[in-house]
C-alpha cells in the first residue's frame, strides 16, 4: 500500500489557494496541530494524543483519482448529473474492490464543492454503498465524528447517518452533541430523527446542567427541547422524567415544560396520577406536576386528573385552587386581593380574558382596577386589555420590553408579547406589525439594541407574512452588522415555513449579502440552510 499523504497535502494546498481552507484548521494532514477551540474544546486533546485524521487505507493513485474526479463537478450540469455520479461511483467501487476505503476522501473532498446539488450526489453515492460496505462506511464516519473539526464535513456525515439510519453511530453523535457547541443542535436533531431513545434522557440532563441564562444558550436548549417533545414518540416522556427529577432554576423548568406540553402522552398522565396519589412522594414533585397541568391546555384527561386531586388529602389545596379556579367571582377576588401572590394574580388576569360568559366591558373593568398597582401587574393587564380589543396598550408592553432597566420586567413583557403573537387574531397581528415596523424604520446606531430585542419576539413560533415583509425591508436597508446577522439567522432558520410568495425575494436579498464582507459568511450559512430545504423538496415543487 503506497503512502497517500502527499496527495492529501497537495489537495489541502489547492484548497488554501482557492480560499476554502480555514487558517486555524489542521496544519498537517496526518495530525491535528492547531484546532479552532471554538469548534471543539477537545482540540488540544487530539493534538496531544497525535490522533490520525485519515485512518482508512487507500493508495496514493486511487486517492488522487477520486479527489480529481470529485473536483470536476463544475464540468457537469443538472442534465448530465448522473454521469458525474457514475464516474465517482466507479472510482470509489474500484477502491472498495481492492480492500481500500474511499469514504473519508469523499467526505473531505466536499470542502471545495460549493453547489448543494453535487453534494447531494455524493450523499447518493455513499447511500449506494451502504448495503455492501456498511462496516467500511461506519468505520470512516466514526473517525470523522471523533477526530475531524470541519463543520461542513461533519454536517455531511450527520445528514448521511440520518438518511441511512446508521444506528451504530449513536454514541459518537451523542459525544459530538456534548462536546461541539456549534453543532449541538444539528447533532441533537440527528439523534431525534434516528429515534435514539436511549440517548434522550442523557441529552435532556446535559442541557439542564449546562444551559446558562444567556440568550444563545437558552435558544439552543429551547430549539432542542421543543423538537424533542414535539417530533419524537419518546421525547416528551424523556423530558418529563428529567422534569420531575431535577430541582433547578425556573427558566430551565419552563423550557422543559415547553417540550412536555407538545406531546402529553397517556403514559405521562398515568404516571402523574400515580405520583399524585402517593403521599410518600415529596411535596415539590406534586407541585411540579400541578404546574405541568396548569401549563397544558385543558382537555378531558387533564380536567379529570385535576378533579381527582380535589379528593387527595395531601395535595396543596391552595395551589390546586389557583389552577382550577375559572369563575368570574373567584377570579375577580384573586385579581383585586393585594395580599395574594402576584404571580397568581397576573395568571388570573390572563385567565379572565378566556371566560366565555362574561362581557368584555366587565373583564376590562376588573383589569383596570389593578392596572396602576405595580409594574408586573401593569404588564399582565396591558397584555389582557390588548387581547380584549384595546390595541393601543401594546405600546405599553413595548415600552417595558425596550425601555425597562429591570431585566425581569423586560422578560415579562417579552413573554406577554409572544403570547399575543401566538393568538390567531388579524387585529392583534396588525397591531404588532405596526409597532415593530416603526421601530425597524429607525436605523440609527442607538436604536440597534432595541431592534435586536424586538427580534427576540420571533425566535420561536410561526411568523406571519406581514412581519416577513418588515424584516426583509430591514435586512435590505440596515447598515448594522449585528442586525444583519440576526435577520440572516432568522431567515435561514425559518425559510421552510415562510410564505412561498416571499421565498424568492428572501433568497435574492441574502445572495446580495454574500458580497458584503462583514456578513458574507453568515449569508452563505443562511443560503446553505435554504438550499438544504430546497434540495429535499420533490422535483415538482422545486
Amino acid at each position: 500500500m503506497n503512502d497517500f499523504k502527499d496527495i492529501l497535502q497537495k489537495y489541502k494546498n489547492e484548497l488554501i489557494e482557492n480560499g476554502c481552507e480555514d487558517n486555524d484548521g489542521i496544519e498537517t494532514i496526518d495530525t491535528i496541530e492547531e484546532a479552532n477551540a471554538k469548534i471543539t474544546k477537545d482540540s488540544r486533546k487530539y493534538r496531544e494524543s497525535d490522533k490520525a485524521i485519515f485512518k482508512q487505507e487507500i493508495s496514493y493513485e486511487n486517492a488522487e483519482k477520486l479527489v480529481m474526479e470529485i473536483k470536476r463537478y463544475n464540468e457537469y450540469s443538472v442534465y448530465n448529473l448522473n454521469e458525474y455520479k457514475d464516474a465517482i461511483y466507479q472510482e470509489a467501487l474500484f477502491c472498495f474492490e481492492r480492500c481500500e476505503n474511499p469514504i473519508e476522501m469523499i467526505v473531505y473532498s466536499i470542502r471545495e464543492v460549493t453547489d448543494k446539488m453535487y453534494i447531494n450526489s455524493l450523499q447518493d453515492i455513499v447511500k449506494d454503498f451502504i448495503n455492501d460496505y456498511r462496516k467500511e462506511v461506519i468505520n470512516a464516519y466514526s473517525n470523522i465524528l471523533t477526530n475531524w473539526i470541519w463543520e461542513d464535513c461533519i454536517e455531511f456525515v450527520l445528514d448521511s447517518i440520518k438518511l441511512n439510519f446508521l444506528q451504530e453511530l449513536q454514541d459518537q453523535i451523542y459525544n459530538l452533541f456534548t462536546e461541539n457547541y456549534k453543532l449541538r443542535v444539528k447533532a441533537a436533531n440527528t439523534l431525534i430523527d434516528m429515534e435514539a431513545k436511549e440517548k434522550f434522557v442523557s441529552m435532556v440532563n446535559f442541557l439542564v446542567v449546562n444551559t446558562t441564562d444567556s440568550r444563545e444558550d437558552t435558544g439552543i436548549m429551547k430549539d432542542i427541547i421543543y423538537r424533542l417533545g414535539k417530533d419524537s414518540e419518546f421525547g416528551s416522556i424523556a423530558i418529563y422524567k428529567v422534569y420531575l427529577c431535577v430541582r433547578t432554576k425556573n427558566y430551565i423548568k419552563k423550557l422543559l415544560l415547553l417540550g412536555i406540553r407538545n406531546n402529553l402522552r397517556i403514559e405521562i398522565y398515568n404516571d402523574m396520577e400515580k405520583k399524585l396519589q402517593n403521599k410518600e412522594i415529596e411535596r415539590w414533585v406534586h407541585n411540579d406536576i400541578l404546574n405541568l397541568l396548569n401549563y397544558t391546555d385543558r382537555n378531558a384527561k387533564s380536567k379529570e386528573l385535576l378533579e381527582k386531586c380535589k379528593s387527595i388529602p395531601h395535595i396543596d389545596k391552595k395551589k390546586l385552587s389557583d389552577i382550577t379556579i375559572d369563575g368570574i367571582d373567584e377570579l375577580k377576588g384573586i385579581i383585586i386581593d393585594k395580599s395574594e401572590d402576584v404571580t397568581v394574580r397576573k395568571n388570573s388576569i390572563i385567565k379572565l380574558t378566556k371566560l366565555q360568559d362574561v362581557s368584555t366591558e366587565e373583564k376590562m373593568e376588573i383589569i383596570e382596577r389593578v392596572y396602576s398597582e405595580s409594574d408586573t401587574l401593569r404588564i399582565a393587564a396591558a397584555s389582557a386589555l390588548t387581547q380584549l380589543g384595546r390595541t393601543k396598550e401594546i405600546t405599553t408592553l413595548f415600552k417595558y420590553l425596550v425601555g425597562a432597566s429591570d431585566s425581569e420586567l423586560a422578560e415579562e413583557a417579552l413573554n406577554q408579547i409572544r403570547r399575543l403573537k401566538s393568538i390567531r387574531d388579524n387585529r392583534l397581528n396588525s397591531a404588532l406589525t405596526s409597532v415593530i415596523g416603526r421601530f425597524m424604520e429607525n436605523d440609527e446606531a442607538k436604536n440597534t439594541p432595541r431592534v435586536l430585542t424586538i427580534l427576540e419576539i420571533y425566535r420561536t413560533g410561526m411568523p406571519n407574512e406581514e412581519i416577513i415583509e418588515v424584516f426583509l425591508k430591514k435586512l435590505s436597508m440596515t447598515m448594522h452588522k449585528e442586525i444583519k446577522i440576526r435577520l440572516l439567522e432568522f431567515f435561514g432558520k425559518n425559510y421552510s415555513i415562510l410564505p412561498d410568495a416571499e421565498k424568492d425575494k428572501i433568497k435574492q436579498e441574502i445572495t446580495k449579502l454574500t458580497l458584503d464582507e462583514s456578513v458574507a459568511q453568515n449569508a452563505m450559512d443562511a443560503l446553505k440552510k435554504i438550499n438544504v430545504y430546497s434540495s429535499n423538496l420533490p422535483e415538482s415543487m422545486n
